[in-house]
Formats: structure tokens, sequence, C-alpha cells
């Protein structure tokens, strides 16, 4: 199985691995920091080196428990050869920023509203965030965001844990989404922000204030109960 060093390090822009398999255009790796897409997050693409050639790193996908890195090219490449890893590092730092945007404002939200998530996407340039809400109220969007805003401003700690689902459970702070957790689970990656916290194998900043100014550009209606919100970051 594959180590997921991006579940501990966000940061980490290079490492080294050792390919595990080879099928098609895609390799398995001991050890990897490129995020697999999954939870609304794009994957990360970047370069692979080996042995003099450097194999561009276009998709990484989960499937059937094992991740896969798909390269524009997998010639010459074998099982138990040594590689350096080096992510796009513009594009993770982006999508890093939009995504623990979401958190802060999904959280606000779920405060204010006692709404769930529904879904949720990011972008290098955008995000969104869907909830179960019969209504948006203008007036209480921006009171949202100025309040996202002010916690952005307050340069809060994000931090990274691994709790049970006993003690997730007991935590108030916890922005519930509506599908759940998988069963089975004994160990659960949080990311708490202090005034929030949600379980998500996602990357994120380390600070608030690294994800600069959150301006809501989008209100749209997906269903009854079904409301979305869409904002962008201004660059910090």
């Amino acid at each position: 199985m594959t180590e997921l060093l991006y579940l501990t390090d966000s940061y980490l822009k290079e490492f080294d691995a050792v390919v595990t398999a080879v099928e098609g255009n895609a390799i398995e790796l001991d050890r990897t920091a490129f995020y697999p897409e999954g939870g609304g997050q794009p994957s990360d693409e970047g370069t692979l080196a080996a042995d003099g050639a450097v194999h561009r790193v276009v998709r990484v996908f989960k499937k059937d428990g094992r991740v896969w890195h798909e390269l524009d090219s997998t010639q010459g490449m074998t099982a138990g050869q040594k590689v350096r890893g080096t992510l796009d590092w513009k594009r993770r730092y982006a999508l890093m920023r939009h995504h623990s945007a979401a958190h802060l404002l999904s959280s606000i939200i779920c405060v204010n509203t006692g709404a769930q998530v529904t879904g949720n996407k990011k972008y290098v340039d955008r995000a969104r965030v869907d909830f179960d809400l019969p209504m948006l109220d203008k007036a209480a969007v921006a009171d949202w965001e100025k309040e996202a805003n002010e916690m952005v401003e307050k340069g809060i700690s994000v931090e990274i844990k691994f709790v049970s689902p006993e003690e997730l459970e007991k935590d108030e702070r916890l922005c519930k989404l509506r599908k759940g957790l998988p069963p089975g689970l004994t160990s659960i990656r949080v990311v708490d922000m202090g005034f929030d916290a949600i379980a998500c194998a996602g990357t994120h900043v380390r600070n608030t204030r690294e994800i600069g100014k959150i301006k809501v550009t989008k209100l749209e209606s997906k269903g009854k109960e079904q409301k979305r919100i869409e904002f962008v970051l201004e660059p910090t």
C-alpha cells in the first residue's frame, strides 16, 4: 500500500520513491506526496524523474484501494525503479487555499443555519459548496462572507489531527457531512481550525491568513432543498 505523505505534510514539494507496479500509462509508488482526486479536490500534477528521463504526472487517482499516477508516458519505467517526484506547487497551493477557505465558509454556514454540506468542488481559481438549505438570503450570505474574512485576518492556526470515531462524534464543532463517514474507520484525519473541525483527507494551509480574502461570486439553487455558493480568493 502506498504511503500517503500529504496526509501529514501538505507542504512537501519533492520526494523520493520506488515504483511498485506499472500498468499502461500509470504507475504505483511505495510512497507519494501527490494527492489523488477525491473529496471534491482535483489531483495534483507535476513530474517524476527516473534514470535521466522526466515524466509528466497528468492525473493521480485511486482504484481498488491503490493510488495510481497517470503519466504522459511510462516508457522505460519498471517495478523497483527509483524516482524523484516534484509537485506543480503553484497548482497545489492554490487548491490548498481554496480547500481551507471552503472549510471555513462551510463551518460558518453550518453554525448559523444547522445545514449540512451535500457536495463541493475546488478549482485552482474558484470553489463551490452545496448545502441542504431551502433558501439563501443575500444579506445573510454577505454576513457569512464578512465573518469568514474576519477569521482569515485573525491568522488562526490550521492543525491536522488523527482521532477515533468516538472522539470525533463528541466534538461539537464538527460540521456534519450529509453522507457521513465510511464504516469501519478506526482513525480519522481531522482538519482543525480551532473554531471548526472537519473530517478530511485533503491538503490545507497552515494558517487562515494564507487563504486570502474570500469573495462570494454566485448563489445558485440546485433544487428545493439544495443551494450552492461559489467563491473566489484574492491573491495573498
